[in-house]
């Protein structure tokens, strides 16, 4: 079985999502500093195209990967995503998704980090969007 790693992330020239292969630069050229890429996902690689032409540079604040599952509606669920998830009581809470660097594994919080709801109910949520366009988790 094969994983599909891909990531999303905010373009830095118009703050459009891309979604694609995620890879970033070091440059020593006395400032130090990284520039992160994402190569969109289905583009095609000419052998006589630079790579330059094909990167998109993003905001690496909103990088995040995708967890290889999907909410109710079917889409994507990527780290940094706000899930409205639908408690045992009925009430609706909305929770970030994180990767769990202690544990290896994506995870989700609400928003006093109190609480945590595991992956497998992700597909009975709903993404309400991401913690950089909303303020609340």
């Amino acid at each position: 079985m094969s994983r599909d790693y891909k990531f999303r992330g905010q373009r830095v020239d118009n703050k459009e999502w891309v979604i694609g292969a995620y890879f970033c630069l070091h440059h020593e050229d006395g400032r130090k500093h990284i520039h992160h890429f994402i190569i969109p996902e289905n583009t095609s690689i000419p052998k006589d195209k630079p790579i330059g032409e094909i990167q998109v540079e993003v905001i690496f604040e909103t990088v995040g990967q995708f967890t290889e599952l999907l909410d109710k509606n079917g889409k994507e669920i990527y780290e940094w995503d706000i899930l409205k998830v639908k408690m045992y009581n009925g009430t609706y809470e909305n929770y970030e998704v994180i990767w769990d660097k202690e544990n290896g594994c994506f995870d989700s919080v609400n928003k006093d980090r109190s609480n945590f709801i595991i992956p497998i109910v992700w597909h009975e949520s709903e993404i309400i969007g991401t913690i950089h366009e909303r303020s609340e988790v």
